[in-house]
This record gives structure tokens, sequence and C-alpha cells, in this order.
């Protein structure tokens, strides 16, 4: 057996083991395809890791492509339900890899069509697959906003970069009733891969169904229901799709010994923000200046934070009217007496109103070691009336909310009227009117 088929195979091995493979179908794919073929001059030891490999940078050093972990390359692949004889878009091509996965899912009777904005990509994918024998796979240098309306419909489409709303040319192209929408989506500052199907009778929908005359709703066939979503995150997508968040530097970063002159280094605290929601940084700036307003929830997390408070960040951005993510990279800041909490590095839930803001920190409790309590601190003006809004968010979802479901997420054509929408918290992008509830 050769070093390559060996790590394979253990790599294969432990994701199977961990539950990321779905069907034995992903799992032959997964054995079967020599992944180096796509990332020439990547050690093997490195290909064969289930992590990302990023493989283009810009001149700030920010991922611009990006081969991703093998687990979630097979949670998304079981999220389409590609199979024998299916048509599959993907939109994202990159190395290559995902689509030489779905060429062997969809067998010779089948065809996959793979867009790809980067020519290097796309030349550097079609070697790769060619050289892997992937024959039912169209290499297509272009806009994956546009999808390909000459290879449609589609059973299922797939995109491998975070997007920032549905184009509707992938709406238009997916197989009407029964087609599936595979895709990473930023929504109010959270990012999560949803598989999105068509409203309509299937039995896969029977949860996530309101208990209302379906009439009130419209066409179920003519809207569409995330019935599966997992946490993620990906390089932007490109093009005329584009929608790069608003971010809001509140402290700047600091330049010393090692990068920075705050002991551990800083970037900085920064407010990330979707969807054109007002903030006036000059007030927020001035507002973290000033000592934090504390309260502690009484609300406990694992100590890895786990689904809990993935699933408690997804229902705030469905309560608060405003929100968006707080990113305080290096030491905590200064609050005041009082016990210190941080802020996870990836970003932590925030409110805000003109000249206040609030957020979600963490912090070990004695008699909770294995664990951590939730606080909230708020700056500004009206800090106390906030930080009480969003602990009494965070008490309520610890009640009667953690143990139950994800918040559903519908997306409708844009231009729907609200009368037609299911309730929730609406969030309007250029192409689709997404209800979160």
């Amino acid at each position: 057996m050769t070093t390559a088929q060996a790590l394979r195979d253990r790599m294969v091995d432990a994701l199977v083991a961990q539950g990321a493979v779905g069907t034995a179908a992903i799992e032959a794919a997964m054995r079967g395809l020599p992944r180096e073929l796509f990332l020439p001059g990547v050690p093997l030891e490195q290909v064969y890791a289930d992590d990302v490999v990023v493989t283009k940078r810009d001149g700030s050093g920010r991922a611009l492509s990006s081969a991703s972990a093998p687990g979630l390359v097979a949670e998304m692949l079981r999220m389409t339900r590609a199979r024998a004889g299916h048509r599959v878009l993907e939109i994202g091509t990159a190395t290559g890899v995902n689509a030489g996965y779905l060429s062997r899912l969809v067998g010779p009777e089948g065809q996959v069509v793979t867009i790809e904005i980067d020519p290097d990509f796309a030349a550097g994918a079609r070697r790769g697959l060619a050289a892997a024998g992937a024959d039912n796979v169209a290499t297509v240098l272009g806009d994956g906003e546009y999808g390909a309306p000459g290879s449609a419909p589609f059973d299922a489409i797939e995109v491998t970069a975070q997007a920032g709303d549905i184009a509707a040319a992938w709406l238009d192209q997916l197989r009407p009733g029964t087609g599936r929408l595979v895709v990473p989506l930023t929504l109010r500052g959270i990012s999560r891969t949803f598989a999105f199907a068509p409203e309509g009778d299937h039995d896969d929908l029977r949860d996530h169904r309101d208990h209302r005359d379906p009439g009130d709703l419209g066409d179920p066939n003519d809207h569409w229901i995330a019935v599966e979503q997992l946490p993620s995150g990906f390089v932007p997508i490109r093009g005329d799709g584009a929608r790069p968040q608003r971010t809001l530097t509140l402290l700047p970063g600091s330049h010393g010994p090692g990068g920075s002159d705050r002991p551990g280094g800083s970037d900085g605290a920064r407010l990330r923000i979707d969807d054109d929601q007002p903030a006036d940084p000059a007030a927020l700036r001035a507002a973290l200046s000033a000592p934090a307003y504390q309260v502690w929830t009484g609300t406990t997390v694992p100590g890895d934070g786990g689904r809990a408070l993935l699933h408690l960040e997804f229902w705030l951005a469905v309560t608060m009217d405003v929100y968006g993510r707080f990113v305080n990279v290096g030491p905590t800041l200064e609050a005041g007496p009082g016990p210190l909490g941080w802020t996870p590095p990836f970003g932590s839930p925030a409110g805000w109103d003109r000249d206040t803001l609030a957020y979600l920190v963490l912090r070990r409790r004695p008699d909770h070691p294995a664990g951590f309590e939730l606080g909230v601190w708020a700056h500004g003006p009206h800090r106390e009336p906030l930080a009480t809004s969003v602990a009494d968010q965070v008490r309520h979802w610890d009640r009667h909310l953690r143990d139950g479901p994800e918040p559903t997420v519908r997306a409708y054509r844009a231009g729907t009227p609200d009368q037609r929408l299911a309730p929730g918290r609406i969030v309007d992008r250029p192409h689709t009117r997404m209800v979160i509830g």
C-alpha cells in the first residue's frame, strides 16, 4: 500500500468514527479519490489531515481560496444527497477536490458542472480532475453568481464559498420541487452552512412546517426552508455576489515587540455588522472607552462552548433588534471592579443603540469548574438597561430554548410581500428575503 493510500484510509477511518461520513457512497468516494492530485507540492501529512489547506492569500495575508477540512467536506456532501445519475452544480471549484468527490457520487450517468472565478484555480482543477479520471465534470471559468443555465436543471447545487445571499440564478436552476441547495451563509453575523429544499410535502420537512393553513404562506414550492444546518466558515465568495461585512474598528491594534505593545498582543476591538444595520462608530468608540456595567446571568455552558453557545448565538440573532459580533483580540478589556471575563477570539454576540454597546462575556466559576458562566457587559450612557435586556434574553434561552431545535430559516424571493412570509426576523438581501424564526 502506498503512503498516500495509507494516509487516506487513516483519514477516512477517523471521519467515519466521528460520524462525519454519512453514507457508504461518500466513504467510497473519499477512500478512492487521491487528494494529492489536487494539492501538488503540499506534504502528504497535510493533504490528509482533517484541517483546511489555504492555497492562495491576498497581499494582506487574507485567505482567498482553500481546500476545506475533509470532515466539513464530507458533511456537505451528505447534505447535497447527490447520488448516481444526478446533475450537480458546484459554485467555487478551488482545488477541484470536492468536484472529484461529487464526480464519484453521481457516477458515469450523472454530471457535475463546477464554476471557478480564478483562472489559475480553474486550470489547476482541470489538471487534477483529468488525472483522477473525472470525465463527467465540466470546469467552467466564470462568476458563480449566474450559475450554469445551459446545463440546468440541477438536482443539487453546492456552494463552497461564504455567501451573503442566495443568487436568483441558483434558485432558478434547481430542479423544481426536489432540488437541494447547500450554501454557507452569513446571517446577522452568524455563519452556517444550510441545506435548503422547497417547502413542499417532503418527509424531511415535517418537523419544520408551520401548524397553520399552508395557503397562508403561499405555494410551498415557491420558497425554501433550511432542513439541515451546521456551523462553518469559508473564504468569502467573490464576483458580483460578494457582500462583505461591515467592520467597525472600536479599539485600534497596537504595535510593540512581537507586533503589539499589549501583553499577549492585540488586534484591537471590532464590531462586525451585516445588512446595513445602523451604527455610529464614533459614538460606540466613545462608549467603549468607559468602564463596563456587568451582569452575570447564572447561565452556564460547557467548557468548550459546544452546541450550547452556538445555539444561543443564533437565538439571540433572532430576538435582538440589532445584532452583530464583537471581536476583541488581546487582553480582557478593563471593566472596573469585579470578576474579569473575556470574549471568545472568534467573536461574541453584541447589541447596541446609538451610543451604547453590549456584548456577551464568559468567566470561570469555582463551583462550575468544567464550564463557563455567561455575562453581559455594556458600555455607554444606557449600559444598565441594555445589559439587563440582553441578560434577560440569555436567561430566557436557558429556561425555555436551550434544549430545543435551532431557529428555522426560510428563503423567499425578493419582492415577496410581508403577508406571504412566515413569522420571524426578516433579513432582506438583494435576491432574497430570509426569515429566521
